[in-house]
């Protein structure tokens, strides 16, 4: 009986399984390879060459994040326009808040154009935790954090 209901899933797999596909239903709708190719629609900005990671904030501008340390992090916008350049202490924490403030650096750095800056110390707490956790030399990891708190 097993064996059957398996045979029948199978079945029900394989013939909903099409290794033809079918013409295109909508050959209207362009592929993103040709889009691309549209200069008029789609200009490049930036590659990733380089760059480990992009983040794109929400007034056209992006982020630019380096691949090794001694390349600078950018915010540029769509027209190719350095808006932010600096060297980045890798050591340190680094993050954007919601307003696209800059935390980086020890620094805040303002939005919009980054050049108001104040000190601003970040502090890691698992940093922190796990050098006292390492001092108190604590095998068991519930009484690490019976200790710690």
């Amino acid at each position: 009986m097993r064996s059957k209901f398996a045979g029948l899933i199978m079945m029900m797999f394989a013939s909903a399984c099409n290794p033809f596909p079918k013409k295109d239903s909508h050959p209207e709708v362009p592929l993103i390879s040709e889009l691309l190719k549209d200069q008029r629609k789609f200009k490049l900005v930036t590659d990733m060459q380089n760059l480990s990671e992009i983040i794109f904030l929400e007034d056209d501008r992006f982020f630019l994040k380096p691949d090794r340390s001694d390349a600078p992090f950018k915010i540029m916008d769509v027209n190719k326009r350095i808006i932010f350049e600096k060297t980045y202490d890798w050591d340190l924490p680094f993050f954007i808040d919601k307003k696209g403030n800059l935390y980086f650096n020890r620094k805040k750095y303002f939005y919009p154009d980054y050049r108001k800056s104040q000190d601003f110390k970040n502090v890691v707490f698992t940093d922190s935790l796990s050098v006292k956790s390492e001092e108190l030399k604590i095998e068991n990891d519930s009484l690490k954090l019976l200790a710690l708190s």
